[in-house]
C-alpha cells in the first residue's frame, strides 16, 4: 500500500488508516511525504524505517524484489 501524505492531512486519521491496513492483511505500507521528501516504510503499525535521498526503500515482505531510493520516488 502506498499513500501520499500532505501537510494538511490529520495525523489521527493517518494513524487510524495505517492500523486498518494492517488489520486487513496489508504487509507493508509506504507513507510518502512530498513536502519533506521522506518515505516512511511500515512493516507493522509501530515499526517503520524512514528513507531519504539515496536510502533504499524496500517493499518486503509483500514484494521482496521491489526497491527504490527516495530520490527515485521524488525524481531528484
Amino acid at each position: 500500500m502506498v499513500e501520499a501524505i500532505s501537510d494538511n492531512d490529520n495525523s489521527k486519521a493517518i494513524d487510524d488508516k495505517l492500523w486498518e491496513y494492517f488489520e486487513n492483511g496489508v504487509q507493508v505500507v509506504w507513507h510518502i511525504f512530498p513536502s519533506r521528501q521522506v518515505v516512511k516504510v511500515y512493516t507493522a503499525p509501530l515499526h517503520n524505517v524512514s528513507c531519504v535521498k539515496k536510502m533504499i526503500c524496500l517493499a518486503a515482505p509483500a514484494l521482496s524484489a521491489f526497491e527504490m531510493t527516495a530520490d527515485q520516488i521524488f525524481k531528484v
